[in-house]
């Protein structure tokens, strides 16, 4: 199924807690969401793999239990059968996972994911400068729907001035939200996290102009990533 992104709604209710945040706290906040981070080619063939050694689990059960009289029957009709069936198991189970999210996302190793969330959350901050702000104080927080990951990264200024681990509470906060597909939710919940956390360190009020963008909108393919 295709994924629901922000609705124009979910938008203007984040860009305005974004604002509240900036002039709170002086930190400037770009958030962004994105279908996928990447294709994962690798997805259907291990799909297909493990519907082949299913497949070929229950042609072997179907010749040599006899209680499986159906399944024996099945692989009697003709010696092309168990083939067919073990084919038909891994193309059934590769074809699942290119239509069904939920079942492709049961093949992605969570290292694999995460890398490929945190890569494109540094080439965006590279790709629109977040760094140029005249405190160093930018952050970008970017929730990937597909992966169902979320990556927080702070410029130098601000990871100075903040325990280590600081930015691992917000994804905590997160989480929960992103695993019930609610995006605007997990937004509000990582900008509250992120404000109570900055402000105890001393981040109060608006530092400088607003020199970067609040969101940026997604421009790739928003097929079948939820």
């Amino acid at each position: 199924m295709p994924v629901t992104m922000l609705t124009h709604e979910e938008k203007q209710q984040l860009l305005t807690r974004i604002a509240a945040f900036e002039a709170a706290t002086g930190v400037q906040l770009v958030t962004t969401m994105l279908p996928r981070c990447d294709d994962y080619p690798e997805i259907p063939w291990k799909a297909f793999a493990a519907g082949v050694a299913f497949g070929t689990l229950i042609a072997m059960l179907s010749l040599l239990v006899p209680g499986l009289g159906v399944l024996r029957a099945l692989a009697g009709l003709t010696p092309e059968m168990p083939l067919v069936l073990v084919l038909g198991a891994g193309l059934a189970s590769g074809g699942i996972t290119i239509a069904v999210p939920p079942a492709a996302r049961l093949f992605l190793s969570a290292a694999r994911a995460e890398g490929e969330v945190r890569q494109t959350a540094q080439a965006l901050f590279l790709e629109h400068e977040l760094f140029k702000t005249g405190t160093r104080t930018g952050v970008l927080m970017l929730v990937s729907a597909f992966e169902h990951r979320v990556v927080v990264l702070a410029d130098r200024g601000l990871r100075a001035q903040l325990p280590d681990g600081a930015f691992d509470e917000v994804v905590a906060a997160m989480t929960e939200p992103l695993r019930t597909t609610a995006w605007s939710a997990a937004f509000a919940a990582g900008i509250e996290k992120l404000e109570a956390i900055v402000t105890a360190h001393g981040f109060v009020g608006r530092g400088e102009r607003n020199t970067l963008p609040d969101h940026l909108d997604s421009h790739r393919d928003e097929g079948d990533a939820c």
